[in-house]
């Protein structure tokens, strides 16, 4: 029925075609077309050569395709650009969601409340996480990805002017910082459906995890920048203005520029419609690796964050605040730069992603225990404990981007940013229950219990964790078969019911 009405669609466009950017009489026919930001007209150059669209099947059996017959597909230079918003993004809510806990004291003088009103700001954005989660894959799924992505930086700005305006009110300030709470879902598990929008699955595992790191960059600039703006109670009016601005000129920068998909895709896999939002509860509620993957990385991974989140707490006496906020610098300065790394080293091991992740957890508890006896055991120093967690918590992180992919692979034709939502919301509950236990258990018991649960995590990666890749097996077949047809049965890992329209 689609394939019909597509092709009654384009007799009625017939000869309004534009070779540039869409015709006119496309855009009036789909005025919600996810793939025309508002200066689109303007800046058509970046796109290519586009095609108007009125339907998007399952697999348009009349989409244009190359000599071998395969589906075309076209890789955009505006890739990075859509990566680069992204980013930024990424990085403005992550300084308002982790801002407060780098000024404790200018803080608590400013709102003249405790240390644990302080401490509940990067609780409240976990607790936004799991609902916003819902409705982030929700809105991708009925009104796409721009929309999705413009109103997401509208709430993160809305939320920093909210917090400008509600100067020395506290309730103000949780209020900003949960509608900016919102926009976590997209900043950190949106990478992996910006890369499969975007990018060719050669790129796929490097742009998620530059989009993946990019939160890092402002959980590191709120820790060697907020100290230095603020440092009295005074300065903290001048920080909420400028993150208030900084947030409202981001969302204008989404809202010109920002465009959902491109003219034509940039792999065969992109050609695939994914399953709808009531569908992929389904999917994803029968597919057992997905759970095992997200229980491995979602417990192990809470426990770190959680652990990290107060971990001055947990090494008390023996560092203080200022060796473990030095700590945190490092650790996110390696993170990233390791993250690069790996990125541009996975393009020539697309096949090793699982390896890739069981490895990373395999030098994460291998740090772990040996800060637990450098801790306890042997003579704790600054420079042994925070190498074994500066290396440990690099390691781990580099875990997020894989998961990510992992979740995409084997969870496909499901949107990347329901698996993913899904992946990190797993992380966050845990991050909760981790952050609320501190109170039941006392220092040494907290790192043991870190320890313990990564090296159990560790090991059930390397055992009981077996993605298949989906996903990948329809862009490789596609690349090594000459005259394919148009992701059939036979090499796509979809049923032939669920594939063609």
């Amino acid at each position: 029925v689609s394939h019909f009405l597509n092709k009654k669609n384009k007799k009625k466009l017939k000869g309004n075609r534009g070779t540039g950017a869409y015709s006119r009489a496309a855009q009036r026919a789909a005025p919600m077309n996810d793939r025309s930001p508002l200066l689109h007209e303007k800046h058509a150059q970046y796109l290519g050569k586009g095609r108007p669209s009125i339907t998007d099947p399952v697999l348009d059996l009349d989409e244009p395709r190359s000599n071998s017959g395969q589906l075309e597909v076209r890789v955009y230079k505006r890739r990075w650009w859509i990566l680069t918003l992204y980013s930024l993004l990424s990085i403005q809510q992550n300084l308002v969601w982790v801002g407060y806990a780098a000024i404790y004291t200018p803080t608590e003088e400013y709102y003249n409340v405790g240390e644990n009103a302080v401490n509940f700001f990067s609780t409240l954005g976990n607790i936004m996480f799991i609902p916003s989660m819902v409705l982030t894959s929700f809105l991708i799924d009925r009104y796409k990805l721009r929309f999705t992505f413009v109103l997401m930086a509208f709430l993160a700005a809305l939320g920093g002017g909210i917090r400008v305006l509600g100067s020395y009110t506290i309730y103000y300030a949780y209020v900003g910082v949960a509608l900016n709470g919102i926009a976590g879902p997209i900043t950190m598990a949106g990478a992996s459906k910006v890369s499969s929008t975007w990018f060719p699955f050669e790129e796929r595992t490097l742009s998620t995890s530059l989009g993946y790191f990019s939160q890092m960059v402002g959980v590191c600039l709120c820790w060697v920048v907020h100290p230095h703006v603020v440092k009295t109670a005074a300065d903290l009016p001048r920080l909420l203005w400028f993150e208030a601005l900084t947030g409202a000129g981001i969302f204008v920068l989404f809202l010109l520029t920002f465009q959902g998909k491109p003219a034509v895709p940039p792999s065969q896999s992109a050609h695939v419609e994914k399953h709808s939002f009531r569908v992929a509860i389904g999917e994803l509620g029968r597919n057992k690796q997905f759970w095992l993957l997200a229980l491995v990385w979602g417990m192990s991974g809470g426990i770190a964050a959680g652990w990290s989140v107060l971990a001055d707490t947990y090494l008390e006496p023996t560092f203080n605040e200022t060796d473990v906020g030095w700590m945190g610098f490092w650790t996110n300065v390696a993170s990233m730069a390791a993250g690069v790394l790996v990125g541009l080293m996975s393009q020539r091991l697309l096949n090793s992603l699982r390896d890739l992740f069981v490895g990373t957890y395999i030098l994460t508890t291998v740090c772990v225990c040996f800060f637990l006896l450098f801790m306890y055991v042997w003579t704790p120093t600054l420079w042994n404990v925070g190498a074994c967690i500066v290396l440990g918590t690099t390691f781990f992180n580099l875990s997020g981007p894989f998961a990510l992919e992992l979740a995409a692979e084997c969870s496909f034709p499901v949107s990347e940013d329901f698996s993913g939502g899904i992946l990190t919301a797993v992380f966050n509950l845990f991050v909760i229950v981790f952050t609320l236990a501190k109170d039941l258990l006392d220092g040494p018991t907290i790192n043991f219990v870190m320890t313990m649960g990564i090296a159990i995590c560790g090991l059930l990666s390397a055992t009981i964790i077996r993605p298949t890749s989906r996903r990948l097996s329809v862009d490789t077949s596609a690349r090594n078969t000459r005259c394919p047809s148009p992701v059939s049965a036979a090499t796509s890992p979809v049923p032939a019911s669920e594939t063609i329209a």
